[in-house]
């Protein structure tokens, strides 16, 4: 399997189905869930260690938290 890039600034969430992906607490499934993102909303990547990506996400207020990076891509252009 190639090695993906690490994902940094505008990312969109990319999940199967038009369905969501919980933003956590923590790096880990385990952990409490921040909030719920739909596919094709758009969060900011802060950092990316290769299995989860902390990121800000802009839904009346700015939350902060960790999402599993094989949800995320890199906003197309145009």
């Amino acid at each position: 399997e190639p090695v993906r890039a690490m994902l940094s600034g505008k990312c969109v969430v990319d999940v199967p189905n038009d369905g969501t992906v919980n933003m956590r607490s923590a790096k880990s499934t385990g952990s409490g869930r921040v909030t719920t993102i739909r596919e094709g909303e758009t969060v900011n990547v802060i950092s990316d260690d290769g299995d989860w990506c902390e990121a800000e996400y802009t839904c009346v207020v700015v939350k902060k938290g960790f999402v599993m990076s094989k949800f995320l891509r890199t906003e197309e252009k145009g």
